[in-house]
């Protein structure tokens, strides 16, 4: 176990990236009152705490007492590793699985926070082997935050959170997550009263994935493709729909 005073270590990375107690507990989905008595503690026992923290604010891994953790860094000027990088998907989808199962407000946390880690981390890997699986993350987390944005009402921000995250998904060639990003625009076209533009998006995503399978994402686009042909009062459009997915 290192010697550092772990709080110590904490709040000195927080305030090298510019961050308050606020904004890590945000990040962290925790109250401020708990960042200021963990950053009073010269050891944090949550093994599971610290590995967050070793991701959230790039501190080494063995400062915390993770040297077990603590792999070979590459030689590079920039703080992109395996490691780092892995931290990073997890906790992507720990997040969609938190706006799945826990809701709007919950995922909407710290999310603003997140996205600019995630653009940092993206300009950080360019020309890197690691570059496309960071502009990955950014683009999902453009989806999240579209998501998010969506069921508040901020249809604006969805729009704008949408077309960066097609932008990048297009720059990759991810027919995929093109199609992904298409499909939940047109989510948002539907509530926000636009079924006309909406059959648009969807049925742009089912053409990106019609040879790929990815039998989820198609019905899901089939579903939605249903509810918006039923919002145009085409009922034969929206049954024939209904029943593919």
């Amino acid at each position: 176990m290192s010697s550092e005073h772990q709080g110590q270590v904490i709040a000195q990375y927080r305030k090298a990236k510019h961050w308050t107690q606020e904004d890590l507990a945000g990040a962290l989905r925790v109250d401020t009152r708990t960042v200021q008595r963990m950053e009073g503690q010269s050891m944090i026992r949550n093994i599971e705490r610290r590995r967050l923290l070793v991701g959230l604010l790039s501190i080494p891994a063995a400062l915390l007492g993770l040297e077990q953790e603590q792999k070979q860094v590459q030689k590079t000027s920039i703080a992109v590793n395996q490691d780092r990088i892995s931290f990073f998907e997890d906790e992507m989808a720990t997040r969609w699985d938190m706006y799945h199962t826990g809701g709007t407000i919950r995922a909407s946390r710290g999310l603003g926070m997140w996205i600019g880690e995630m653009l940092r981390f993206a300009r950080s890997a360019q020309s890197t082997i690691w570059q496309d699986r960071a502009l990955t993350l950014l683009a999902m987390s453009y989806q999240l935050q579209s998501c998010v944005s969506r069921d508040m009402m901020d249809y604006d921000l969805a729009h704008r959170t949408f077309k960066r995250a097609y932008r990048i998904a297009k720059e990759l060639g991810d027919e995929e997550m093109m199609a992904a990003a298409l499909a939940r625009e047109g989510v948002t076209l539907i509530q926000q009263g636009y079924p006309e533009e909406a059959i648009k998006c969807l049925r742009g995503a089912l053409d990106l994935i019609k040879n790929l399978g990815l039998t989820s994402l198609r019905g899901f686009t089939l579903q939605a493709l249903s509810e918006a042909f039923a919002k145009t009062q085409q009922a034969q459009e929206c049954w024939y729909h209904l029943g593919f997915a």
